[in-house]
């Protein structure tokens, strides 16, 4: 008997199933939101607790032990999905009839088991009321926006329209425009895309939220528009 004690021992120096340190035991996980990233989330497990923004890697102990995702954001319901560990590998295998089992399997339990390695929460926009929500819409640029008329064209009565397509975020401010028609003219070109960055914009409108979107500006440049000097 000590003869097959002391060789299980010996085996189980040599399998990494054996092993008695945490290794393998933390994984890590993504969370994400859809349709929207963005979203405050708070994982739980057992003694556990993440608090996150989506998207976002975590790194959890692996055990038997399902996590529970709670995620909220301005204009979406609150929503929940669970994260449920597989079991991915045993325990051991019984060895010289019984004895190497007993002696050589120290790896924690948990270790054998894996959480998904992503998990997407899935978000559902908020209904307001008929009277109060908004309609679907796109983006649209501010009324009376001014403009930049390059002296240089102006003193070589350059004239022409620009037209851009601007991406605007869920605040009105453009995060980028690109230039769909030219006036022929680069400096009035350029004219238009520095003026157009600074303006303001009504954002696009989804579902009862505001969201970012595409718009369309166009800025004519007419030298009978010009104040006299």
């Amino acid at each position: 008997m000590r003869l097959r004690q002391g060789f299980a021992l010996f085996a189980c120096a040599l399998l990494p199933a054996c092993a008695t340190g945490t290794e393998g035991t933390v994984q890590t996980i993504q969370v994400t939101t859809t349709p929207e990233p963005g979203a405050k989330c708070e994982v739980l497990g057992t003694g556990l607790k993440w608090r996150i923004t989506t998207p976002m890697n975590i790194d959890v102990p692996r055990a038997n032990v399902e996590l529970k995702v709670t995620c909220s954001l301005k204009g979406y319901h609150d929503a929940r999905a669970a994260i449920v560990p597989v079991f991915t590998g045993a325990q051991g295998q019984d060895f010289l009839g019984g004895g190497f089992a007993q002696l050589a399997v120290t790896r924690p339990a948990g270790a054998d088991y894996s959480y998904p390695p992503s998990t997407e929460v899935l978000l559902t926009p908020v209904e307001l009321p008929d009277e109060g929500q908004p309609h679907d819409s796109t983006a649209e640029a501010l009324p009376n926006q001014p403009f930049n008329y390059p002296q240089v064209a102006r003193r070589n009565r350059w004239e022409g329209t620009v037209v851009l397509n601007v991406y605007v975020d869920e605040k009105g401010n453009p995060i980028r425009a690109d230039k769909e028609h030219s006036s022929g003219y680069d400096t009035l070109d350029n004219a238009a895309l520095e003026s157009v960055m600074a303006w303001k914009f009504e954002p696009a409108w989804q579902h009862g939220a505001r969201v970012r979107g595409w718009t369309r500006a166009e800025i004519v440049y007419r030298m009978e528009d010009v104040p006299l000097e």
